[in-house]
């Protein structure tokens, strides 16, 4: 093809204009070559293997004169190749070492053929090897020319200049669309030069690191230049979390691709991090309470967020410095009179402690008080967060930030108290023993007791037996004579339930149980915007397993229930770990803390808990248990004995000189099974020296010593 029309202006410029409507249409394998600026209304090569020459441009000429193939307004540029192996090529006449790709079309490199699809016009540009050239597709409104987007079965072959094989994507955000504290979606923004009309999304894969279920879906059918990667939670909290993402397949059908106008495919190899650019940071997602803690009769409540937050008080979702006491209000009893920042990184917090003026009453847990931010102060996350564009006008469909003057959480997510203690321990056991094994004053192997140091706190221990457990309810507790307790119990609970030695029962109903990392505390009456309603972070998964049991009677504020040796969960080497929970309308689990008086109690959260022991017994069926002790630390050496037939015993300690330490019992006793205690005091109620002792046990046809080691 050679016009010989001459144009003033262009070196042996021939010049072709097609000014009506019409078609060429070339149908040889060529190669063809096209010479001069010409202007096509319908260009159409649709030949397997064809190759198209065109006339490269200088590079050097003013934007008037360059060697252009212009398509007009109305018109089009269809080119197919039929199949990747016999693609089209097309190529510049001058291919020659060209520079880095020049951005502005409007002065094009050397040897680079120049194609110009005018508005109106359109492109349909299927297996084809592009090459050496520089294509824009001028916009009506003229502002600078727009590229020009052949589909996907097209390739670059070298050297050109604003053909886009695949839709640029431009940026991406995390979201976390159900306002839970874990991200659930990535919103993908692509470049505004192609619209992304050509399909819907529905059959992309994806890939998000750390995450299973992606899929890609678009945004709406008029959301042209986004769309969204959905996937599936994780178990803890995670709005600051960037993860790594890319699209793995787009496929050949457009219907369900993602795909521009023209039929360009999204990039589907790259991986992109969720990286900031000049004007945007990543991070959409909202910060949200995690969870918070107090402890009846402590001055402070826990707070722990899901990033790091600082204050914001020009509710535009920028930081405005560190939190503080000021930016929280309590419904409680008790006013706010400091915060300390606990985990932090320059002025943002995702822990800390808001500290009051009185202690936080039983009365408050159960009812659930609420902790509210200030009118006028947000919490933002620790970033500045904008919409991509020139205006960088702050986002507006999604909120980055915790709006104030709302409440944001109660009080405290477990009913906690001090162990051992009737004023703050709310709910709490007061003892359990085997059914079989009679116990005396001293207790022994039969009985675990609160009044016995840490009991509870899987020091203590019953047999491999039937055994009856009690709890307490605290005096002030509302409806204590009333009040429906269960105990929600499993044996050695591991992975994947525990976080920091915590685990959590599962809630009831089932649906909101499969919910994992989050146990659901409902608040009363209808939950403002954000208020939590879950646990995030305390544990990694709900023990589905574990095992809730009604008490069997009561009286008063205490509760009884018995427990089945022939359950599988209750065998020797486990350890029997519990909670408590009410059953009120929002109900509350009850749990131990560990050390209520360290500086980071709140990390010291625990079930209540005893080890499960099966008895090895020792000659004639006295035997001795935890033979080394320290009085000072409340250790006893533990006395077991059964007796064939009834009869008068004697159960004395001397020390390794003879002389008679104490009398631990002296009496008559029918047959059965018992067990005592010695406390390593003397009959004066002192602690004895450190050395060896002996436990002497007399009884119908019995005499057994057995030794035990004091130590200090």
């Amino acid at each position: 093809w050679d016009t010989q029309t001459t144009t003033t202006g262009l070196p042996g410029g021939a010049e072709f204009i097609q000014t009506v409507s019409g078609s060429v249409t070339f149908t040889n394998t060529g190669p063809i070559t096209i010479k001069g600026a010409n202007t096509f209304c319908n260009f159409t090569y649709n030949v397997a293997g064809g190759q198209l020459i065109f006339e490269a441009s200088d590079g050097i000429q003013a934007n008037a004169d360059l060697v252009t193939q212009t398509i007009d307004a109305g018109g089009s540029f269809n080119l197919n190749g039929q199949a990747a192996g016999t693609r089209i090529v097309l190529e510049s006449d001058n291919p020659g070492a060209h520079g880095a790709s020049n951005p502005n079309p409007t002065d094009p490199l050397s040897n680079q053929w120049v194609i110009n699809i005018e508005a109106g016009a359109f492109s349909s540009i299927e297996f084809t090897d592009i090459r050496s050239s520089c294509a824009y597709n001028t916009p009506a409104n003229n502002v600078p020319p727009h590229a020009v987007f052949p589909k996907s079965s097209c390739i670059d072959g070298g050297d050109n200049t604003l053909w886009i094989f695949a839709i640029p994507i431009e940026n991406s955000w995390t979201e976390d669309v159900d306002g839970d504290g874990r991200i659930d979606r990535i919103r993908v923004r692509v470049s505004d030069l192609v619209d992304l009309s050509g399909g819907d999304g529905t059959g992309v894969t994806a890939y998000v690191e750390g995450h299973t279920g992606a899929a890609v879906t678009r945004v709406n059918a008029t959301e042209l230049y986004e769309f969204f990667i959905t996937f599936d939670e994780n178990n803890q909290l995670d709005t600051d979390e960037t993860p790594l993402w890319r699209l793995e397949s787009n496929p050949g059908a457009v219907a369900t691709g993602l795909f521009g106008v023209g039929g360009a495919a999204v990039v589907d190899s790259p991986l992109y991090y969720i990286t900031p650019l000049p004007f945007t940071y990543e991070d959409r997602a909202a910060p949200v309470v995690g969870y918070t803690l107090a402890m009846a009769g402590k001055n402070q409540i826990f707070v722990h967020m899901s990033e790091l937050v600082q204050r914001d008080t020009n509710a535009d979702g920028h930081g405005d410095g560190p939190i503080q006491s000021g930016d929280f209000s309590y419904s409680g009893g008790a006013s706010i009179t400091g915060l300390t920042r606990v985990t932090t990184s320059g002025s943002g917090t995702s822990e800390f402690l808001l500290n009051l003026d009185s202690p936080v009453t039983a009365d408050d847990i159960y009812n659930q008080e609420t902790i509210s931010l200030a009118a006028g102060t947000d919490l933002a996350d620790n970033y500045d967060v904008f919409w991509p564009g020139a205006d960088s006008n702050p986002l507006a469909d999604e909120d980055t930030r915790l709006p104030g003057n709302q409440p944001i959480a109660r009080v405290s997510d477990l009913g906690l108290g001090a162990l051992g203690t009737d004023e703050t321990g709310i709910f709490q056991p007061v003892w359990a023993t085997t059914d079989t094994t009679n116990r005396s004053a001293l207790g022994g192997t039969g009985t675990i007791d609160r009044v016995e140091y840490g009991d509870f706190d899987s020091t203590g221990w019953l047999q491999d037996e039937d055994f009856t457990l009690q709890i307490a309810l605290d005096s002030s507790f509302p409806n204590a004579g009333t009040e429906n307790v269960d105990l929600i119990w499993d044996t050695s609970v591991g992975s994947p339930y525990l976080l920091n030695g915590m685990w959590l029962p599962a809630y009831d109903p089932p649906d909101l149980a499969a919910v994992y990392g989050y146990i659901p505390y409902p608040l009363n009456g209808a939950p403002p915007t954000f208020l939590r309603d879950f646990v995030y972070d305390l544990v990694n998964v709900p023990n589905t397993l574990s095992v809730i049991q009604g008490s069997v009677s009561s009286s008063g504020a205490t509760r009884t229930y018995h427990f089945d040796s022939t359950d599988s969960k209750i065998v020797s080497g486990k350890e029997f770990q519990f909670f408590l929970r009410d059953n009120s309308p929002d109900p509350l689990i009850y749990a131990r803390v560990g050390d209520p008086n360290a500086v980071d109690w709140y990390r010291t959260i625990r079930p209540w808990s005893f080890l499960i022991r099966d008895v090895i017994e020792q000659t004639d069926r006295i035997t001795i248990l935890d033979n080394v002790i320290d009085p000072t630390k409340g250790e006893k050496a533990e006395l077991q004995y059964v007796l064939a037939k009834s009869g008068t015993i004697t159960i004395q300690v001397f020390n390794l000189a003879g002389d008679l330490v104490d009398i631990l019992y002296r009496g008559r006793k029918s047959a059965g099974e018992y067990s005592t205690a010695w406390d390593g005091r003397n009959r004066a109620g002192n602690i004895v020296a450190r050395g060896i002792y002996f436990v002497r046990f007399t009884g119908p046809g019995i005499d057994q010593y057995r030794k035990v080691m004091v130590v200090k």
